[in-house]
């Protein structure tokens, strides 16, 4: 993916935006997994987990 991609149909711009992910405390799981796409496609990842 890149930081413009098609989502149905339609253009998405992912610069400068925010994503927030919870359940990222484990080393790894979906949390993780889910966090560093988001960063690798340009977001601003802010995580939370209870650990």
């Amino acid at each position: 993916m890149t930081p413009r991609e098609k989502v149905k149909g339609e253009s998405v711009e992912h610069a400068r935006q925010v994503a927030v992910v919870t359940g990222a405390g484990r080393m790894r799981g979906i949390g993780r997994a889910c966090a560093l796409r988001l960063a690798r496609d340009g977001f601003f990842v802010v995580v939370h987990g209870r650990s």
